[in-house]
């Protein structure tokens, strides 16, 4: 099995583009055979990169294009702009543990870096955009994380799917003191919902909303801000009328004074 996926990387790859030996260097194994990687920085605003990596036993480096969601690189593999295959891998530490997939087979994953450091991978996220918005508490928060998935997937040889979870609130301060809001949230393989539209009142630090549903039972979902953030949270997702899947108990960062719609 080591041997297969080693002879279908190399027979279709002769000329594979080479990189500048300067670049951070991760070292590990695919499938038990020893590899070394190299990556270029980060963009730190998209998470895009590229890089390269070959089987110590080879000269031939294959050429690499990859995105990072929160922990989680997938990354793409080439060789004369053919893809062979793709690395799913989620980053523990200093560690990126994980699967190759490729040629209907996959391959356990396991590298470390071992020259220079994790800095070249930081990317961009909700809290670093918070700090250049105002004080206020009128605009547009946001909350995105992301997961691995293998549901509904029939066996192993299949790559898991990248699941985004969380979504976008806004707010509008009110004269009355009260607060104008939308938040739409989703979560799980299905996306399931969560969500609500309405005005809260305000309650000494905090502000709520109430809503009666049919059953006469009250959902009350409560906002609490705090340098340029938000704690939105239930009192009963089923009661709200959430998704199976669906939760609001989570912190959303303000990315914007302006008022955006929710996607």
């Amino acid at each position: 099995m080591k041997k297969l996926i080693l002879t279908l990387l190399l027979s279709i790859c002769f000329a594979c583009f080479v990189f500048a030996d300067e670049l951070p260097k991760l070292t590990g194994n695919i499938g038990g055979y020893d590899i070394e990687m190299f990556i270029e920085p980060v963009d730190y605003f998209t998470g895009e990169f590229v890089g390269k990596y070959r089987y110590l036993n080879q000269k031939i480096f294959l050429s690499l294009e990859g995105n990072i969601y929160d922990n989680i690189f997938i990354i793409e593999e080439y060789c004369n702009d053919k893809n062979t295959g793709t690395f799913y891998l989620e980053k523990v530490d200093n560690t990126f543990i994980g699967k190759w997939y490729g040629n209907e087979k996959s391959f356990d994953v396991e590298l470390k870096i071992t020259e220079g450091d994790d800095s070249f991978l930081a990317v961009s996220t909700y809290k670093d955009m918070a700090q250049y918005c105002s004080d206020d508490i009128t605009g547009t928060y946001k909350l995105t994380y992301y997961s691995l998935s293998r549901f509904l997937l029939p066996d192993e040889t299949y790559p898991p799917q990248l699941m985004q979870n969380g979504g976008t609130a806004t707010f509008e301060e009110l004269d009355d003191g009260s607060l104008k809001f939308k938040i739409e949230l989703t979560y799980g393989p299905n996306s399931h919902w969560a969500g609500a539209e309405g005005v809260a009142k305000k309650k000494g630090d905090i502000y709520v909303y109430l809503l009666q549903n049919y059953d006469d039972e009250i959902c009350m979902i409560f906002f609490k801000f705090m340098d340029n953030r938000v704690s939105a949270k239930a009192n009963d997702d089923f009661v709200c009328g959430f998704g199976v899947m669906a939760h609001m108990n989570d912190i959303l960062y303000k990315v914007s004074d302006e008022i955006e719609n929710p996607e």
